[in-house]
């Protein structure tokens, strides 16, 4: 789902302007389900510990909560299907700035690992990242604004956005330390969306970011904001022990 600005943080998260994608090639990726119905996206870090958004995850019915991994087709019988056994909030998080927007997932069971499922490198306390290099963010969002969510695993390459030139374009918004911005400032037309929420922003094969807000979707001027993974790794660290 991905905050809107409208909304909570901004926009609701999905896919725009991608193509589709293999979940051989993104095995961290799984669908968030609350009812076994697609909400949110989220990343396998380990056996037993996803990460996503902290507004996918408000509700307090822990129960209804699940995860889908090892599948490109949400609507395949293939897949791998888990209940949460617990959910942390980050304990700052602001549903209304929509910062420190991570929450952790705790699995039922430990996931088996496969070419479909397989977690993701955590990018390190170290790592900084040049404006205007490519970023992948996959998910399941809707494809287009104002569309429906989507079935097939979707992706797109989108540029990193500086802070100083993301708090310039969100005048109204404060993008803080514990966001990343991506997208395509001058025409838009690629962005995650409503559905891709809590998903993962790769570079290099590492986790850099998690899609958390924006202002529609692939807007021009308004890039996508994710909640930025460098400057939470020591509260995965704390939370999981990874």
């Amino acid at each position: 789902m991905r905050v809107q600005l409208l909304i909570l943080p901004v926009d609701e998260s999905r896919i725009v302007g991608g193509q589709p994608a293999s979940i051989d090639e993104h095995p961290y990726q799984v669908s968030l389900q609350y009812n076994n119905r697609h909400l949110c996206g989220g990343t396998i870090i380990s056996e037993r510990w996803v990460v996503t958004a902290a507004h996918c995850v408000q509700s307090p019915f822990v129960p209804f909560f699940s995860i889908k991994a090892g599948t490109s087709d949400l609507t395949s019988d293939d897949a791998v299907v888990i209940d949460a056994e617990e959910i942390i909030i980050h304990e700052r998080y602001n549903r209304i700035t929509a910062d420190y927007d991570i929450a952790l997932i705790r699995l039922e069971r430990p996931l088996v690992y496969g070419s479909r499922v397989r977690p993701i490198l955590l990018a390190p306390i170290t790592d900084h990242y040049a404006a205007g290099s490519k970023a992948m963010v996959t998910g399941w969002g809707v494809a287009r604004n104002n569309g429906s969510l989507v079935t097939q695993l979707r992706k797109v390459q989108v540029p990193l956005v500086s802070n100083a030139q993301c708090s310039r374009l969100y005048v109204t918004r404060p993008i803080t330390r514990r966001m990343i911005c991506a997208g395509y400032v001058d025409i838009g037309g690629k962005d995650s969306c409503q559905g891709d929420s809590g998903g993962p922003l790769v570079q290099h094969d590492k986790l850099i970011g998690i899609v958390s807000w924006g202002y529609g979707c692939a807007r021009p001027s308004y890039p996508g904001v994710y909640t930025r993974v460098t400057v939470l790794r020591r509260w995965i660290t704390e939370k999981t022990g990874l």
